[in-house]
């Protein structure tokens, strides 16, 4: 008799657990079809007009290409007339045909005037040239690279630093100068 007892109460707890994961179930797939399920951690960014995932975008000077830019994210800002962007990359294409790489963590992107800066270790490559620095800025207007940060211009026969440089994109002229240090191989040549 005990175990007649014991059969049907675990047969009662049994079908009650079936009777409450049916219910469950029931419960789950109606939000489902009548699509009010809640969704949590939505992140909402007020200060942002348009945020996109990717941005791209190019300029160009009397039908001639400037420069190309992706980002991995940007937040447009309408009322400062800036874009504010994640995993930056620029080619800035000069009048020779080679192009500039440039590289950083972040970028703000003046939306009027095209005028950029870069923060976040950028790093800069033309051929085997290579340079490095926290914080560069680019001017639409005079079509130059600037900063007034530490820099660090390197190639296979030279390391160069400085406080401040800037690089004339239409000449393909770089000026470095304040506390200015480097290092040459035997095969670097000046001309």
């Amino acid at each position: 008799m005990k175990k007649k007892a014991v059969l049907v109460k675990t047969l009662l707890v049994v079908l009650l657990l079936s009777i409450i994961a049916g219910l469950t179930l029931v419960y789950y797939l109606k939000g489902i079809r009548s699509g009010s399920i809640a969704v949590n951690h939505i992140k909402v960014d007020a200060s942002a007009d348009l945020v996109m995932k990717t941005m791209k975008q190019t300029s160009t000077r009397n039908g001639i290409k400037e420069w190309a830019l992706e980002a991995s994210s940007a937040r447009l800002l309408k009322k400062s007339n800036k874009a504010e962007m994640e995993n930056v990359k620029v080619s800035f294409y000069l009048e020779n045909n080679d192009i500039v790489f440039l590289r950083s963590k972040k970028g703000v992107l003046d939306t009027d005037k095209k005028d950029m800066t870069f923060t976040g270790h950028v790093v800069v490559t033309l051929n085997d040239n290579i340079l490095q620095t926290d914080k560069l800025h680019y001017e639409k207007k005079r079509h130059i690279i600037y900063t007034d940060s530490r820099v660090k211009l390197e190639n296979k026969d030279a390391v160069i630093y400085g406080n401040y440089l800037e690089t004339d994109l239409n000449n393909n002229c770089t000026t470095i100068r304040g506390d200015v240090k480097g290092f040459f191989s035997e095969r670097f040549n000046f001309f």
